[in-house]
Parts: C-alpha cells; sequence; structure tokens
C-alpha cells in the first residue's frame, strides 16, 4: 500500500495564508487611513493652517503619499 503524504506546500495552504496575511495588512491599513482622513477633517482650516496643511491634502498625507 502507498501512503500519501501531503504538506501545506504540495496544496498551496502557504499561498493561502500569505494572501490573508496582506488582506488583513491590507484593511488595518485602509481602516488607519479613513480614521486620519476622518481626524483631519475634523480640524477646521485655520487649525489645518496652523500645522502646515491645506484640505486638499488630506487624502495623499493620509495615504502616505504626500510629496511635500
Amino acid at each position: 500500500m502507498t501512503a500519501l503524504i501531503v504538506t501545506a506546500d504540495t496544496i498551496g495552504l502557504h499561498r493561502v495564508s500569505k494572501w490573508l496575511k496582506e488582506l488583513s495588512d491590507s484593511l488595518a491599513h485602509r481602516a488607519q487611513v479613513r480614521a486620519t482622513i476622518k481626524e483631519l477633517n475634523h480640524l477646521s482650516d485655520r487649525e489645518l493652517h496652523d500645522i502646515g496643511l491645506h484640505r486638499s491634502q488630506i487624502r495623499s498625507i493620509a495615504e502616505g503619499t504626500h510629496n511635500g
């Protein structure tokens, strides 16, 4: 009788695990971006100016893509 040995690698579970981790990280990042946008949107234009931001920069700042 032949024994069948199945490893996580054989059936691709490592890829599923990696995908779930990346999904979890992505969702956590998106939640943080949304929270930052919400927090900055609650500031007045004067308060934003005091910290050197313009309302139009909020999304790029929150996403970490601002180049200024």
